[in-house]
């Protein structure tokens, strides 16, 4: 229990104050940066108190993502997740016309490839739809994770699929989806006033842009979210026609640096582990045996090391090194663990700070995913400061999935009261000889 390990953590304190009783009263020495591994003459502790739980996401900004992702995972352990994508397209050259006795032949809508995750085998249906109200930039305003924005009842393009990564080396072509679209959405184009094509500030009164989705996985623990990059060259809508001079003419729809487009993320816990769920319903105790990180807006975990000023003796302390390690606790899941963890500390006002150590270097800061499971964090000055500095506040930190609002990863750590790998905060220290 978390009370019994408090009690632990303050007895271990109490050890430390007998360990260093004999040495003379030392000036504060100062912090050193060590390299890892450098540690030859260092005492260790790792018992102090970690209070850590998870909580939901707030919403991520989207709408300026180099990938978008597109996609559904039904989770056994987080439940499910969906991932939509809404984007405007603009003309590839003002004033463009179709010619005389113009006839649409096929459209499509084509998206390449840009990696995924989850299940590589599930098949995927996905639906477009043509939006119903314009995406907009007036007034600097920006597109988050829960935004959305009005779509037409009809689907203009619908395909069941199981994503194809080979490229079409006849045509030299990347990897792409490519989604063949109704003849009533390419005749709007066909029959459109010639100054609707004149401009693309008129272009997008007319045609605002289009909503993708994937349908829900009814198969538990199967899914997968589709990395796409919707500003590569052969991400466009392609219209074939033909007219009473061309035979076989096309004209191309794109998306540019200009145009707004956002991610929207869905998350369902209903059928989430039931140790999650209490965390998410407010249970910090529940965080003791097991933490839940997730990408997309999903997940992150509040902690909080409250004992670390109240350590007996701690003026006689330097800390070479404070690691604080997290293992991962589901090393075999078919989802992978995320490549990278980010810590932040919360200042006042509920912003993250960064790190000292982390603005130093970011790469000796850690948070990269080791082969034997585990994510660490330097955090030695942090440490140091609080032993010296009780009486300063501490807002807490907080632990992230890296790249969260533009990546699908999850990871299920052990919490601090596990018995199995539990969280750690490792202090490599020596005693001041002064």
């Amino acid at each position: 229990m978390l009370k019994n390990r408090l009690l632990i953590a303050f007895s271990a304190a109490v050890v430390l104050l007998v360990m260093f009783s004999c040495n003379k009263e030392p000036d504060f020495v100062g912090l050193d940066l060590l390299p890892g591994g450098d540690r030859l003459g260092m005492d260790i502790t790792d018992t102090l108190d970690i209070l850590a739980h998870t909580i939901s996401e707030d919403k991520l900004r989207t709408d300026a993502l180099s990938i978008n992702l597109l996609g559904h995972i039904n989770d056994t352990t987080f439940g499910q997740v969906s991932a939509s994508i809404y984007t405007q397209y603009r003309l590839e050259s003002s004033n463009f016309k179709f010619g005389a006795g113009a006839v649409a032949d096929s459209m499509f809508l084509t998206l390449v490839y840009a990696g995924r995750y989850g299940d590589t085998l599930s098949p995927h249906h996905v639906k477009v739809y043509e939006l119903d109200d314009k995406l907009t930039a007036e007034n600097e305003k920006v597109y988050y994770s829960n935004d959305t924005c009005a779509i037409k009842s009809n689907p203009i393009g619908d395909i069941t699929f199981v994503p194809d990564f080979r490229p079409d080396t006849v045509r030299k072509l990347p990897p792409l989806l490519r989604i063949p679209l109704t003849y009533e959405f390419m005749q709007k184009f066909i029959t459109a006033d010639e100054s609707t094509l004149s401009t693309n500030n008129l272009f997008m009164e007319v045609f605002k842009g289009l909503f993708l989705e994937a349908d829900p996985t009814a198969i538990s623990g199967a899914g997968s979210m589709l990395y796409f990059n919707l500003l590569h060259a052969e991400s466009k809508l392609q219209l074939y026609y033909h007219n009473d001079t061309d035979t076989a003419a096309k004209v191309n729809f794109i998306i540019t640096n200009n145009a707004i487009k956002f991610n929207h993320y869905d998350h369902d816990y209903t059928s989430a582990t039931p140790l999650l769920k209490q965390q998410l319903q407010g249970d910090i105790l529940a965080g003791e045996q097991k933490l839940y990180l997730q990408s997309m807006a999903g997940t992150k975990v509040n902690l909080r090391i409250p004992y670390i000023g109240s350590i007996p003796g701690k003026e006689k302390i330097v800390v070479n090194e404070a690691l604080l390690v997290f293992t991962n606790a589901e090393p075999q899941s078919m989802f992978l663990p995320p490549p990278q963890l980010s810590l932040r500390l919360y200042s006042d006002s509920g912003e993250y700070v960064i790190f000292p150590e982390e603005r130093y270097n970011a790469l000796y800061f850690g948070g990269q995913y080791q082969k034997r499971g585990e994510y660490n964090f330097r955090i030695t000055k942090y440490v140091q400061e609080r032993m010296m500095h009780p009486e300063e506040p501490d807002y807490g930190m907080v632990l992230i999935v890296a790249g969260s609002a533009l990546s699908s990863n999850r990871v299920v750590l052990y919490g601090p009261g596990s018995e199995t790998s539990a969280v750690k905060l490792k202090i490599y220290y020596s005693m001041s000889g002064l």
